[in-house]
């Protein structure tokens, strides 16, 4: 698959936030930041298939802030490998977590309590991204031993391999996205999980899937606001009584409406967690009485 390249200046940092909104109504597949996320431009990928020119009015939210322009030249899916390797570098969360590509050094004996490989392709979850960074913090501070944990839309399942390393008696995901997921497939192969479950799908297959049945005590779900709206009573129908959802891949203005949905759903909140205007939501589905 060809994909079109987007690379899009806007007026500055707080534009570049605005902007990463208003690709969300685009077929985005991936983002980079050439100049970081404290830059003014970002480069979006689009699969030829599914592009269309894109005009001013496709950016209202960073155009409110400055000028908004770009580029678009085109890439063939080949080329993806050196594209991320251009601009990926290893993520550490204190001395918890280390995700380095082939290609980065190993860490050192003893230096972090879990490490991830990854081969850096085109699908959400490196880590770099503040959603998965919060989703991670989660995991390192939750206890995960023996749980059962569903990573819903779970990109190169990073989350899902994270949860399984500590000690999960049960990992596996769903992704919309099939080279996401034959990228999660690998990964998690890779990080001695081959058997790990990981399907093409979105909450509708859920209840097409034996390993759903059991339910889960902890749900994940890093996706973007409005699908978890629409499926959060799907994703906490699965969820046993006493287990833990964890929400992100929204903003921090988003936390209201999404609050709202989870409370009228019987779920319990227990707080949020910020990064760069990106937030978690923390739920708990109670105790049945």
């Amino acid at each position: 698959m060809d994909y079109i390249c987007l690379d899009i200046s806007v007026a500055d940092a707080t534009a570049l936030e605005l902007l990463q909104a208003d690709l969300e109504s685009l077929p985005v597949e991936t983002v980079d930041f050439p100049d970081g996320e404290e830059g003014s431009r970002a480069r979006a990928y689009i699969p030829e298939s599914a592009y269309r020119s894109v005009e001013l009015a496709d950016f209202p939210l960073a155009a409110s802030l400055g000028p908004v322009s770009w580029t678009e030249s085109r890439m063939v899916h080949q080329n993806w490998n050196a594209v991320w390797e251009a601009s990926f570098a290893p993520i550490s969360i204190g001395n918890d977590l280390y995700i380095r590509a082939p290609f980065h050094p190993e860490s050192a004996a003893g230096e972090y309590l879990h490490e991830i490989v990854m081969e850096p392709k085109m699908a959400f979850g490196t880590g770099h991204h503040a959603t998965t960074y919060l989703m991670c913090e989660a995991l390192l501070s939750l206890e995960i031993q023996g749980k059962r944990v569903m990573d819903m839309g779970c990109g190169t399942a990073v989350l899902a391999v994270l949860a399984a390393q500590r000690g999960a008696s049960f990992a596996g995901g769903i992704d919309i996205d099939e080279h996401a997921l034959a990228n999660a497939r690998e990964i998690a192969s890779n990080n001695g999980f081959p058997e790990m479950p990981l399907e093409t799908g979105d909450a509708t297959l859920l209840p097409q899937l034996d390993w759903v049945q059991p339910g889960f005590d902890l749900w994940i779900a890093n996706i973007q606001r409005n699908v978890l709206l629409d499926d959060l009573e799907a994703y906490t129908g699965y969820v046993v009584p006493g287990g833990n959802l964890l929400l992100s891949g929204f903003y921090e203005e988003d936390v209201p409406v999404l609050r709202e949905k989870a409370e009228q759903l019987g779920l319990v909140f227990e707080g949020t967690s910020v990064k760069d205007r990106w937030c978690r939501m923390d739920l708990r589905k109670p105790l049945e009485a």
